[in-house]
């Protein structure tokens, strides 16, 4: 039983150092490199570059609109099944063979863990290049628009705050590792 503690403990220290190791903030390759534009047009049919600037800003802001929400949503949905398989190992753990049990807790632990760094992990990537475009194009206009720019500076603090932004969600997966603990312990018992 000890042995199985450690795994779960090695486990949640991986994720974790995976998840935080590739969350963070997209800083481009090469310093004064420019955003680059591919605009798909052909022709008379490319809009003026004003419109053009507009069009790809709405385009890039939807698309990290929807991202976060699609990560929210699928977010909740693996946390509460992991939390319900870990809740019925717990549950029926004496009706249960041990090792029936163990592959409960730990399909619990695993299943969260694959959407973290399966899901969570690549939309945050790509969500971090979004948000750093937003704010270089912000930076090109003349109004002093600066929503995503704000964003951006924010995220790049390098204070305990910007845990309790973007990498919300490797706290939930810490308590179902202490939980997951626990269960395999027999200390906790719904």
């Amino acid at each position: 039983m000890q042995d199985l503690n450690v795994v779960l403990i090695v486990l949640g220290v991986v994720v974790t150092f995976v998840y935080l190791w590739y969350n963070q903030p997209y800083r481009p390759k090469e310093k004064g490199e420019g955003l680059t534009r591919h605009s798909g047009f052909v022709g008379s049919d490319i809009p003026e570059p004003k419109n053009l600037f507009i069009i790809q800003y709405e385009q890039i802001s939807q698309r990290l609109r929807s991202r976060e929400t699609s990560t929210a949503v699928a977010g909740s949905l693996f946390l509460t099944a992991s939390v319900l398989l870990l809740c019925s190992s717990a549950i029926l753990g004496d009706g249960i063979s041990s090792l029936f049990e163990y592959v409960l807790v730990f399909a619990s632990v695993i299943l969260y863990s694959i959407w973290l760094l399966g899901f969570n992990l690549p939309n945050n990537m790509v969500s971090n290049r979004d948000l750093y475009q937003l704010s270089q194009m912000e930076k090109q206009t003349e109004d002093g628009l600066n929503v995503h720019a704000s964003l951006w500076e924010n995220m790049k603090d390098a204070t305990w705050s910007k845990y309790l932004k973007r990498q919300v969600w490797i706290f939930p997966f810490w308590v179902l590792v202490a939980a997951a603990v626990l269960v395999v312990h027999g200390i906790l018992i719904f």
